[in-house]
C-alpha cells in the first residue's frame, strides 16, 4: 500500500473488511479468521462487543514473535481520547501471554477510531538484570 492509501484509511470510517485487507498486504506472515472470534467476559459497561481477528508473526533476529488483532466496538458514552488506560487494561489478559496485540476501538455512531499497539516483552537490559519492555 502506498502512503496515500494508508493514510487514506486512517482517515475513514472503520470498517474491519479495510483493516484487514491492509493487514494481509503489510504483514506477509498475517492469519486472518476469516470468521472473527467473539470474545466473552468483557465488560459490557466499556465494550459492546470484541472481536479476535487472527495473528501476525513477525520475526525479530530470529525470534518469532506473535501479535494477536482484536476489534473493539466501544460502549456508548465511552470517549476514546479519554479512556486510554481503562481500554488498554479491557484486554490485558487476553495478549498477556502474548508478545503483543494490535487493537483497534470504535465508536459505531461516530465513526472514530483508533488503532493502539500494546506489548510487554520481557528481556534483559545492559546490565544483565531480566526486565519487562512495556510499550
Amino acid at each position: 500500500m502506498t502512503y496515500e492509501q494508508i493514510h487514506n484509511l486512517f482517515k475513514q470510517r472503520y470498517n474491519q473488511n479495510n483493516w484487514k485487507q491492509f493487514l494481509g498486504e503489510a504483514f506477509t506472515q498475517s492469519r486472518l479468521l476469516a470468521t472473527p472470534e467473539i470474545l466473552t467476559g468483557i465488560d459490557t459497561s466499556v465494550a459492546l462487543q470484541v472481536q479476535k481477528l487472527g495473528y501476525i508473526t513477525l520475526n525479530e533476529n530470529g525470534i518469532e514473535r506473535q501479535i494477536a488483532v482484536f476489534e473493539v466496538t466501544l460502549a456508548q458514552g465511552i470517549i476514546l481520547e479519554r479512556n486510554r488506560v481503562g481500554l488498554r487494561n479491557l484486554l490485558r489478559k487476553y495478549w498477556k501471554d502474548i508478545d503483543a496485540a494490535f487493537i483497534t476501538y470504535h465508536n459505531s455512531e461516530k465513526g472514530n477510531w483508533r488503532f493502539t499497539y500494546v506489548s510487554e516483552l520481557t528481556g534483559y537490559d545492559a546490565d544483565g538484570e531480566f526486565v519487562k519492555i512495556k510499550t
